[in-house]
């Protein structure tokens, strides 16, 4: 009996299980990689981490932090640090998403182009062909080409239609 009520003050006079840094930090909204790595380098105690755990505001997660003199704008630097990264690289990702869009329109307006070229041909072959196999073997071509020119156009259209172009 003696055993159980020992356990039972110890688990009250804790506050129950520890948070790990992650936890207290995400709890007090400053979860971000640059505190959890300052929480975990320097040990913070297990009454700093339940503080941070159980603070409703920020004016009590401030009070959690004097313990360990935490200077909060270096925080707050951090996490601003952390989100201009994240901006750039999203902004460089939308920059090379758009040059590939670009780079490939660009493929299919050329190949547009050559299609156009060996249709004018076909058409040329048919008007100058001299019997029914030329004209038969041109007439085929043309429908070939025909085919692959309605089959890019759906291509151009889509990719026009993907990356905002006429």
């Amino acid at each position: 009996m003696r055993i159980a009520a020992v356990w039972f003050v110890v688990l009250v006079g804790c506050g129950g299980p520890t948070p790990t840094c992650k936890d207290a930090l995400a709890h007090a909204k400053l979860g971000l990689d640059a505190a959890v790595a300052v929480c975990e380098q320097n040990h913070w105690s297990a009454d700093v981490r339940r503080c941070l755990a159980t603070a409703p505001n920020q004016r009590e997660v401030k009070k959690c932090l004097e313990p360990v003199e935490l200077d909060l704008a270096a925080i707050y630097r951090a996490q601003s640090d952390e989100l201009a990264r994240a901006a750039a690289d999203a902004q460089r990702a939308q920059v090379e998403a758009a040059a590939k869009a670009k780079a490939e329109l660009d493929a299919l307006v050329t190949k547009s182009n050559e299609l156009a070229a060996q249709t004018e041909a076909a058409v040329s072959a048919i008007a100058s062909a001299t019997s029914d196999a030329e004209r038969k073997t041109a007439q085929a071509t043309l429908a070939r080409l025909q085919h692959e020119t309605a089959d890019l156009r759906t291509k151009l259209d889509a990719a026009r239609a993907g990356s905002g172009s006429p």
